[in-house]
């Protein structure tokens, strides 16, 4: 027993001092490149059911040219990549907003953790990131 338990404290004590102090930051870009990726797919989908919508009505059409028909169905399959653009956007939406306040809710501080130091334990300070969880 005694065997295991020095090499399990000594990786404690290896663990608890490699914490990254970044995660806040992480978040937040993360947060931010999501907004981006959310904001570019609504717009370009947007733009993809506006401009499907304005062929389809500003046309007159006459299906009896094969022109005409692929016309058609271009026109429809823009539109409805449009709408599966904008739809595939709020998910994104979402989840920026959600790590945004992951982020914020994020702070600094330095804890005491245990470690080994000269044959014994000793409390030393150890940055890290606190995370407040609010109900």
């Amino acid at each position: 027993m005694k065997n295991l338990l020095l090499p399990a404290l000594i990786l404690l004590s290896i663990t608890v001092s490699a914490q990254d102090t970044r995660t806040a930051e992480r978040i937040a870009a993360k947060a931010r490149k999501q907004g981006t990726a959310a904001w570019i797919l609504a717009g370009g989908g947007a733009a993809m059911f506006i401009t499907g919508t304005v062929i389809l009505a500003e046309h007159d059409w006459d299906f009896d040219r094969d022109r005409e028909v692929g016309l058609a169905i271009g026109s429809v399959a823009l539109l409805a990549a449009g709408i599966g653009c904008a739809a595939g956007s709020i998910p994104l939406f979402i989840i920026s907003a959600k790590n945004k306040r992951k982020a914020a809710s994020m702070s600094f501080k330095n804890e005491y953790a245990p470690g080994l130091k000269r044959g014994g334990f000793a409390y030393r300070q150890v940055p890290s990131v606190v995370l407040r969880i609010n109900l």
